[in-house]
């Protein structure tokens, strides 16, 4: 439990089985598994090469719903209950 207004967005590599995985997010209010790899812009803005590995959208926070509105055309958002 956070401060009131408070809220996080992690960025972070979706490797469930790591205990970083497995000791932080449990705790999230939503996730947002993006679809494919997440793709970069060079200091021209120009598309780099995707990651190499899937990634994840953690969040902590009271808007949950919103966060979910926001991020669900880029992947699938898990909203626990």
């Amino acid at each position: 439990a956070g401060v009131r207004g408070e809220e996080v967005i992690a960025l972070i590599p979706a490797r469930t089985d790591t205990v970083a995985w497995q000791s932080n997010v449990p705790s999230a209010d939503a996730i947002c598994f993006w679809a494919g790899r997440i793709k970069f812009l060079d200091e021209k803005g120009l598309p780099r090469h995707g990651a190499p590995f899937p990634s994840a959208l953690v969040y902590w926070g009271e808007r949950r719903k919103r966060f979910a509105q926001a991020f669900r055309p880029f992947g699938q958002v898990v909203v626990p209950a």
